[in-house]
């Protein structure tokens, strides 16, 4: 019953986006994409600073009874020094795309703050594994 299901709102997003009509998506290009950095230091004194981009992307839709729209993903990273041990050095190799987990907010500080706090849930996971694989 439940891949019936599945088969049939797929057909229903497929006929969807066959309404809509062809688009083009298009990344816009910025002179400054980064919305802010952020400094931490773990428990044993290494630095860590994480980063968060903006990337926008201007979907266009052929079809006039469609409007156009703008969608937007936050990259996220950090960096670590050299001094830091290896475990923490892998896991900071994290960097992720996120979706804005914010909706319809335009303050650069509060989507920057729930993108990193979400950030550093996944890199908590990641440290935890690589410090269980050094063990």
């Amino acid at each position: 019953m439940m891949t019936l299901w599945k088969a049939l709102v797929g057909i229903a997003l497929l006929l969807f986006e066959h309404i809509r009509g062809p688009k083009r998506v298009l990344e816009i290009c910025s002179p400054d994409q980064a919305l802010g950095s952020l400094q931490g230091f773990t428990i044993r004194g290494y630095q860590i600073e994480i980063h968060c981009h903006r990337k926008e992307y201007h979907v266009k839709y052929e079809r006039w009874y469609i409007p156009n729209r703008i969608l937007r993903t936050y990259k996220v990273f950090s960096t670590v020094g050299s001094e830091a041990p290896a475990a923490l050095r892998k896991a900071c190799e994290l960097d992720v795309d996120l979706p804005p987990l914010v909706r319809h907010c335009n303050f650069d500080d509060v989507v920057k703050h729930v993108q990193v706090l979400a950030y550093l849930d996944l890199l908590e996971r990641r440290m935890v594994e690589y410090s269980n694989d050094e063990t």
